[in-house]
C-alpha cells in the first residue's frame, strides 16, 4: 500500500501531499495499526448514505479523529488535501464536494481488535449542477490517554516544521468519495506516450497520458500494443482519471522494455470486461478510445 503523509488541518492547500491511493503513514516512537473498509465510496441522488468501518490491529486504545476533506490532485496522482471549499453563491465549484457530506461519530476510542463504523449521508443543495464531485475522508490516531492538546496543530516557527512535528506524532489513512449529482458523461482521450530511460540507458518506464472530457471521472482498462501487435505489451486492469484532473499520467515500467523512443503503439482504454468492486464504469471490454501514437 503506497505511503501517505497525514492531513494536519492547520496546514494550506500547498503544505501536504500524499499518494492518490489510500494509504498509512507510520514514523516516530507511535506505534499503531488500524485499516479502513471499504477502500472508497461512490454516492449519488438514489443512494445517499454510506458507512466506513476502522479496524484496530493495534495491542493499545488508541484514540482517533474523523475529518472530510477537500482535495487537490496532480496528473502523477499526487493528492493534497484541503480544508472543505465553501463556495460563493453563483461560483463554480469545480470538483468540490465535502461541504456535501455529513458524517458521524467525529472521534472516539478504539480499543484492541475493536470495530467502529462511521456513518456517511450526502445532501446535495438542490442548484447544484450536473457532475462528480470529489472529497477524502481521513482518519488519524494516536494512543489514547493523551489529552486534547495532542489533537492541536503543532506549533512551530515555519509550516515545514510543523508538517514534521505532525509526522512524528500522527498516523493518517484516507479513502476517496465520489458524489454523482444527475447523469453526468465523460469519455477517455489518448494524449501522448513518451519512454524515459535511467541513467544507464538499460531499463525505463513508458509515460502514457491520458485526458477526459467530460463532467465525471473516466474508468476502464488501459493496453499499449506494438502498432501491428494483437497482445498487449503493458496493460493496467483499472485506469482511472478522476474529476478534479483533466489528463492524468500512467507509468509502465520493465527491466526489458519492449518498445523504445520512435516505434509506433497502439494505445487502448477501454470499458471494464466485468463490474469491478467498488468502481463504477461502463462494462463489456468494448473500446472507449484508441489511437496510433509515435513513442517520444
Amino acid at each position: 500500500m503506497p505511503v501517505q503523509k497525514p492531513f494536519l488541518p492547520s496546514c494550506s492547500r500547498t503544505a501536504v501531499a500524499c499518494s492518490l491511493a489510500a494509504g498509512l503513514l507510520a514514523a516516530g516512537p507511535v506505534l499503531g495499526s488500524f485499516q479502513l473498509s471499504p477502500q472508497r465510496i461512490y454516492l449519488d441522488e438514489t443512494q445517499r448514505d454510506a458507512q466506513v468501518d476502522i479496524y484496530s490491529q493495534s495491542n493499545e486504545a488508541e484514540e482517533y479523529r474523523v475529518v472530510l476533506t477537500d482535495t487537490e490532485i496532480e496528473p502523477a496522482g499526487d493528492i493534497e488535501l484541503l480544508d472543505p471549499v465553501e463556495p460563493d453563491a453563483g461560483e463554480d465549484r469545480g470538483h468540490f464536494g465535502a461541504e456535501f457530506l455529513r458524517y458521524h461519530p467525529r472521534q472516539g476510542v478504539l480499543e484492541p481488535n475493536q470495530r467502529q463504523t462511521i456513518r456517511l449521508m450526502a445532501r446535495i443543495p438542490d442548484e447544484v449542477e450536473e457532475g462528480e464531485y470529489m472529497a477524502r475522508l481521513a482518519v488519524r490516531t494516536m494512543p489514547s490517554g493523551l489529552d486534547e492538546e495532542a489533537f492541536a496543530p503543532p506549533e512551530a516557527d515555519d509550516e515545514e516544521e510543523a508538517v514534521r512535528a505532525g509526522v512524528e506524532t500522527l498516523f493518517a489513512m484516507t479513502i476517496p468519495i465520489s458524489i454523482t449529482v444527475g447523469d453526468p458523461d465523460a469519455e477517455p482521450k489518448i494524449e501522448t506516450v513518451r519512454y524515459r530511460a535511467d541513467d544507464d540507458g538499460d531499463d525505463g518506464e513508458l509515460q502514457v497520458a491520458v485526458g477526459r472530457e467530460g463532467d465525471r471521472g473516466v474508468y476502464g482498462a488501459l493496453e499499449v500494443y506494438r502498432a501491428d501487435g494483437q497482445e498487449p505489451v503493458f496493460e493496467r486492469s483499472r485506469a482511472v482519471v478522476v474529476r478534479a484532473l483533466d489528463e492524468r499520467q500512467f507509468t509502465f515500467t520493465s527491466d526489458n522494455p519492449p518498445v523504445e523512443p520512435g516505434d509506433e503503439v497502439r494505445v487502448v482504454f477501454r470499458a471494464f470486461d466485468e463490474e469491478e468492486d467498488e468502481i463504477p464504469g461502463e462494462t463489456g471490454g468494448h473500446i472507449k478510445a484508441e489511437r496510433t501514437l509515435t513513442v517520444e
